[in-house]
């Protein structure tokens, strides 16, 4: 991945003040189920349930779904100078080797995201070795001069579905990355955005997909390797300033943040 590298290290240091004024930002997810465990959240009854035992920058719910919006949580990803913000929220623990196969979904309001900006449904999970990886599945919309700075040739620039894999040691430390990118255009959008991560437990494989179009069109991701025993899910919405961030950075950044701070 030609990004690769240069992610490795933004990712070393994600902690730290914030020192520009963010994108404002405002997404809302209206859903979050896994049949097969038989749990999830409608976001319907007006408050968060303690399934979700994190929460962070400003999350509401009301409305029959929860809004990520900014101020949220700040962070600062070096070596490029980048300020951001995020909200969102963690829980929903799930035995991932043994327990049977399953399939989590998030459903969206259909939102373009602004440029800077993203909305993302990560699962993370720790090895013996307290290694943390995370899977994440996002929308992000990447300024075309930020692209060109990092790669020189624009490639991630504008509206993206990311699919991302990164580990992090015990120091939080990035020891391995590698994302994939489907570009879409905003007519695209045609329906509510299903965000999907699922877990094959006979083959130790998880598949990212997604849907722009309320489940009639389905797109999925190559399944990756996935062989630690559990695993909790995070929903969030982040923002970057104009220059030189990009949403694909920080939704990969924060998604880690947000399954660490149990």
């Amino acid at each position: 991945m030609r990004l690769a590298s240069l992610v490795c290290l933004v990712l070393l240091s994600l902690a730290g003040p914030a020192f520009a004024v963010t994108n404002p930002f405002s997404y809302s997810v209206q859903d979050f189920s896994i049949p097969e465990r038989g749990i999830g959240d409608d976001f319907e009854d007006g408050s968060l349930g303690s399934d979700w035992f994190n929460t962070f920058g400003t999350a509401a719910e009301g409305g029959g779904g929860v809004t990520f919006s900014d101020p949220g949580q700040s962070g600062f990803l070096d070596p490029l100078n980048v300020d951001s913000d995020s909200s969102g929220i963690s829980g929903f623990n799930s035995v991932l080797n043994n327990g049977g196969s399953f399939t989590a979904t998030s459903i969206w309001l259909p939102e373009v995201p602004a440029p800077g900006t993203s909305y993302t449904m990560a699962l993370g999970s720790f090895d013996l070795g307290s290694n943390l990886t995370s899977i994440s599945i996002g929308i992000s919309n990447t300024l075309t001069s930020v692209a060109n700075r990092l790669d020189g040739t624009g490639f991630f620039a504008g509206l993206q579905v990311n699919m991302l894999q990164i580990t992090r040691d015990a120091s939080n430390q990035v020891t391995s990355f590698d994302v994939s990118s489907n570009p879409f255009v905003e007519g695209d959008i045609a329906g509510a955005i299903l965000l999907m991560i699922a877990f094959d437990d006979l083959t130790n494989e998880v598949q990212a997909s997604y849907s722009l179009d309320n489940g009639t069109t389905t797109n999925a991701f190559a399944p990756v390797n996935w062989t630690f025993p559990g695993g909790s899910f995070s929903l969030l919405g982040t923002s970057t300033v104009p220059e030189p961030s990009t949403a694909l950075l920080v939704m990969v950044g924060l998604a880690g943040i947000a399954l660490r701070r149990r």
